[in-house]
């Protein structure tokens, strides 16, 4: 059934590419499908450890994307975009969540629900870039990065939160011990990814089949011994931060320094291009590019994007759809869930735009984008919103709770795992009905708004006296509309035909930019 499940999913996500929408999308309406003909779930003992594997894979993806050395001229815009609108969105779930449907569950699904999708944002990020050779790429490089860099921040924030969340709601003890040892593990977690990420750089080296092996082994080791230990935000950190530490320059991984005339270029889009698959442009100079650590992040992210598009994600978004049981949903469930999520889409629009003007310093058109791009879930929705009812349904949860109430009889021991099931299932079905809700309106409306709301506002053309003769060595003669940046820094000339040797009248555009 689960090979059944994969087939399918794989099909349907190619019909819905061709549609223009993400193939996400069909795979889990694919999923949902087969559920109607399901009898009881798919096996515990197969479904989980492919879940476990996809995440694994999904957070090793977010590490080589994040590159630190870029974060930096943007740091301030780059850590609000991460924070403040999962914050907001999170608190905001989570106290209409409180109310209406659960508490146990509440903090679970603002955690959840709070994240932004790199799956839809990411490839729209990077057609955006034109050649290299245009005026506005500089600047919209600039722009994609700090979108990039934010994005993958804030899904490590909301797994994070999750884990804690999930530690918090599921285990014995006092919550404020709980929440004490959640904040331990931001320290834990990172510290065991560096150390893993050191090992892995001394034995790989430059080799991207050993590097990219080791990442998967010691992320899917640090996921499972999270989980076994209850320090499950530690373990996603862990994985995470392995994958960083191998491909950012640390003390033990310093990028080579080659004579500026053998250095190749790769800004911070490229290495996401390779890991969700669409091209960037990167400049390169004649000479061949020496061996160096983004070589091996192109090599390492193309395995990973391969991984994850042939396999990992049709069997993520199938085997979640596969999870719905529609009996157990009643119009209810539906209604509040859609108005949750309505309100937090509400307030973290406000806060990303607010980010983006405070901030950023952004005009409002441009902001209007960002906090546009903030709002489809997707990933880490999928990954996340069946851990708590895998949880549940398993031995080992059913033994623990076994003990902490020795004094239930067989019926009120079914009673209550029925009513934590129940719990579980509201965060499944609310994590589902958000992919649902937003990654396909999202995909659709997002590509529409890069002209009117991103390049426009780059571009100010002169009114008066905006065109210059533009003439070839052939004597060739036409007519060229002159632009320059808002701020004035920038002039170049755009247009209508391509003429060999083109050149312009220098002192006409200077005339026409003092117009």
């Amino acid at each position: 059934m689960v090979i059944c499940t994969y087939a399918g999913a794989q099909v349907s996500g190619i019909i819905m590419r061709s549609l223009s929408l993400p193939s996400l999308l069909g795979q889990l309406l694919f999923g949902l499908f087969l559920s109607l003909f399901l009898s009881s779930p798919l096996p515990l003992s197969i479904t989980s450890p492919l879940k476990s594997l996809s995440l694994t894979v999904l957070l090793i993806r977010a590490g080589i994307s994040i590159n630190i050395s870029n974060l930096l001229p943007e740091f301030y815009l780059t850590l609000g975009l991460s924070f403040l609108p999962f914050v907001i969105e999170a608190g905001v779930v989570a106290g209409f969540s409180w109310f209406l449907l659960n508490q146990a569950s509440a903090f679970m699904i603002g955690a959840l629900i709070s994240d932004v999708s790199p799956a839809v944002t990411t490839p729209i990020f990077l057609s955006m870039l034109p050649p290299p050779s245009s005026p506005l790429h500089p600047p919209l490089k600039r722009f994609t990065s700090v979108l990039l860099a934010s994005s993958n921040m804030n899904s490590v924030v909301s797994i994070h939160c999750f884990y804690i969340a999930f530690e918090v709601t599921f285990h014995t003890g006092s919550a404020l011990v709980r929440g004490i040892i959640g904040v331990a593990e931001s320290i834990i977690g990172p510290v065991m990814g560096m150390v893993a990420g050191w090992g892995i750089t001394k034995l790989g080296g430059e080799r991207g089949g050993i590097v990219s092996g080791g990442l998967m082994g010691m992320s899917a080791t640090f996921l499972v011994a999270g989980m076994e230990f209850k320090l499950s935000g530690a373990g996603a950190l862990a994985a995470l931060f392995t994958a960083i530490s191998v491909f950012n320059p640390l003390p033990w991984r310093s990028l080579p320094t080659p004579p500026p005339s053998n250095v190749t270029k790769i800004p911070l889009s490229t290495s996401f291009s390779s890991t969700w698959g669409q091209p960037a442009s990167v400049h390169r100079s004649d000479s061949p590019p020496p061996p160096s650590v983004p070589s091996l992040n192109t090599e390492v992210s193309l395995i990973y994007r391969k991984l994850w598009e042939n396999v990992f994600e049709a069997l993520l978004f199938g085997l979640l759809g596969a999870e719905i049981d529609f009996t157990k949903i009643d119009q209810r469930t539906v209604l509040v869930g859609t108005a949750i999520i309505a309100c937090g889409l509400v307030f973290r629009f406000g806060a990303t735009y607010l980010c983006c003007r405070s901030i950023g310093g952004y005009c409002y058109k441009r902001s209007l984008f960002v906090a546009t791009c903030w709002m489809p879930k997707a990933t880490v929705q999928a990954a996340l919103c069946t851990i708590a009812l895998d949880f549940v349904r398993s031995d080992a949860w059913w033994k623990l709770e076994s003990k902490g109430h020795p004094h239930y009889s067989e019926t009120e021991m079914n009673a209550y795992r029925v009513k934590w099931e129940g719990r579980a299932t509201d965060v499944l079905n609310v994590g589902v009905l958000s992919i649902i809700l937003t990654a396909p309106i999202c995909a659709y409306i997002i590509p529409k708004l890069v002209r009117p709301l991103v390049e426009e506002p780059l571009l100010l053309k002169l009114k008066e006296a905006g065109t210059v003769r533009q003439r070839n060595s052939f004597g060739t003669q036409g007519q060229a509309q002159v632009y320059t940046s808002i701020d004035g820094s920038q002039t170049w000339v755009e247009t209508p035909t391509k003429l060999s040797g083109m050149s312009y009248d220098m002192e006409e555009i200077k005339r026409v930019k003092s117009v």
